[in-house]
């Protein structure tokens, strides 16, 4: 399955009926009804959403594998059935999910900050750096319960006895999580172009058969537990800090 990356609204009929007939193998619908795929190809392409095809495509993905979920933290119901209602959800669920990514990025430059050495950066400025990071984990854990940012605070809670994970855990989990990004790893080089994907994909087979972990489901594990742990302390910010 090759899906297309131009902007939806610039998409040639026939690849949108493609991504139709794609979005509708991925959600079982088993009867399909013209109407129906008219009216849907109609809604995509005149909502205005700044989305390709293929960031389409994966939207639904993640909405069914529940990696993204409505406006108010809800997962989003999706039937066997091409509907606007749904499709408006899941579009905007995926768009603010990638801009939120954005903010995240600009939060690790910050992390990395506080790596610098002393003559580059003083001692107040890594304080306020780090207040600021502990400041944007806890907004993430207290209106979702997550933040995909918070592996960075792992080793210095596991260290401090703050929880005790069993290797049997560690890995139950690591597979769990494994199980979930493999698809959609896959489905983001996919995203990057047939050339480059044809490369990225191999290097990420090689990878996963090499049986090393991957650095992103680690870190992915060790943002559920922080999250988990850290999310029965945001009454306040002070007892959240205090939990540290």
């Amino acid at each position: 399955m090759e899906i297309s990356q131009v902007s939806i609204d610039q998409l040639p009929a026939e690849k949108k009926m493609d991504l139709a007939d794609d979005v509708m193998r991925l959600l079982q619908v088993r009867e399909k009804n013209k109407e129906m795929t008219k009216d849907w190809l109609i809604f995509i392409s005149t909502s205005n959403f700044k989305i390709t095809a293929g960031e389409i495509y994966l939207a639904f993905k993640m909405a069914l594998s529940r990696q993204i979920l409505d406006s108010n933290g809800k997962e989003i119901d999706l039937y066997p059935e091409l509907s606007n209602n749904a499709t408006g959800k899941v579009i905007s669920a995926y768009l603010n999910f990638k801009s939120d990514s954005e903010v995240y990025q600009k939060a690790k430059g910050k992390l990395k900050a506080l790596k610098l050495p002393t003559n580059e950066i003083s001692e107040n400025e890594k304080l306020k750096l780090k207040e600021d990071f502990l400041k944007m984990v806890f907004e993430e854990i207290t209106v979702n319960g997550y933040c995909q940012d918070a592996h960075h605070l792992f080793l210095e809670l596991e260290n401090s006895g703050k929880f005790n994970i069993s290797p049997e855990e560690k890995k139950k989990l690591y597979q769990e999580q494994l199980k979930i990004h493999i698809p959609l790893e896959k489905e983001e080089i996919k995203l990057k172009g047939s050339y480059s994907a044809k490369h990225l994909l191999k290097n990420f087979q090689e990878r996963l058969d090499s049986g090393k972990p991957l650095t992103a489901v680690v870190n992915k594990c060790r943002s559920i537990t922080v999250s988990n742990y850290l999310k029965d302390f945001v009454s306040d910010f002070e007892t959240f800090k205090k939990s540290l």
